[in-house]
């Protein structure tokens, strides 16, 4: 999301598929609960939303640690 705004339309329709709420056709009319939310560390997202009750079961975190382009070491090693 690019603005505050659309993260709570986000939120709000993440939560409505974790409950049930959300029938869609592309489903058969069938309630399905489960959703992925996939975000950014760093993010928008990524501070001060609370996942409480089911709307969040399991949290996995990947890192891609990016070195810092300062770093003498590095760049001598990009010069190598």
């Amino acid at each position: 999301p690019r603005s505050s705004e659309e993260v709570e339309k986000i939120l709000s329709k993440y939560a409505k598929v974790i409950s049930g709420e959300n029938k869609s056709s592309k489903s058969g009319g069938i309630n399905r609960k489960g959703a992925v939310l996939f975000s950014v560390v760093g993010a928008k997202m990524s501070e001060g939303i609370n996942f409480s009750d089911d709307l969040a079961r399991c949290v996995i975190m990947v890192g891609m640690p990016y070195p810092d382009a300062r770093d003498p070491e590095l760049k001598q090693k990009m010069e190598f």
